[in-house]
């Protein structure tokens, strides 16, 4: 789905005050699938934004009327052939989330989140190098929206776009060498089906 398109997806609801059909009570169960974005930096070795399809799971309890907590796991993986070397990269993340929806009864959600995640890319550091694999584990912190378009009594199609930071920390960087501060950031767009 365009960018543009679910931003105004996400926008109208908000303006419009939409209202739920129904209080959401209990546990819920989310699956989705988008389009993950990811860059690594550090000293001299910045990599492309590598992007792909991504899966996302979330289970939770309805604490109130416009609060949700949940745990949530995310991943994707892109690999491609460049100059007969494999260059790929990977992210994973597993933490907690609250979903917080200003309107009581409202469909349009905040989310928030924070656990650990782990990420790893391969570049090439000079044009007469191997492709240097680097790896990161950090604590990651999560920011996103979404709204619930209701298609039954029990489940919602949900659109979504979140935003993860990781913390910057000493990565690998390839083998036998010395520790470098690196810094990750992920972009993740997509569509999830939810259970009420």
């Amino acid at each position: 789905m365009p960018l543009l398109l679910l931003l105004i997806l996400l926008a109208v609801p908000v303006v419009g005050g939409a209202q739920r059909d129904e209080t959401y009570v209990g546990f819920n169960f989310a699956f989705g699938i988008g389009r993950g974005s990811m860059s690594l930096k550090c000293k001299g070795c910045e990599t492309t934004p590598q992007a792909d399809i991504s899966g996302q799971v979330r289970v939770g309890y309805t604490v109130k009327e416009n609060l949700y907590a949940g745990v949530e796991l995310l991943g994707f993986q892109k690999a491609q052939i460049v100059n007969l070397e494999t260059v790929q990269a990977s992210f994973a993340f597993g933490g907690g989330v609250l979903l917080w929806y200003p309107r009581r009864y409202g469909d349009a959600f905040f989310k928030f989140g924070a656990g650990m995640s782990h990420s790893s890319g391969t570049f090439n550091a000079g044009t007469a190098q191997q492709p240097t694999e680097l790896e990161l584990n950090s604590p990651t912190f999560l920011g996103g929206v979404g709204f619930d378009i209701r298609m039954g009594r029990t489940f919602s199609l949900t659109p979504y776009i979140d935003y993860f930071y990781v913390v910057g920390s000493d990565a690998t960087l390839g083998a036998n060498t010395a520790p470098v501060t690196v810094n990750s950031s992920v972009l993740n767009i997509g569509l999830a089906l939810t259970l009420h």
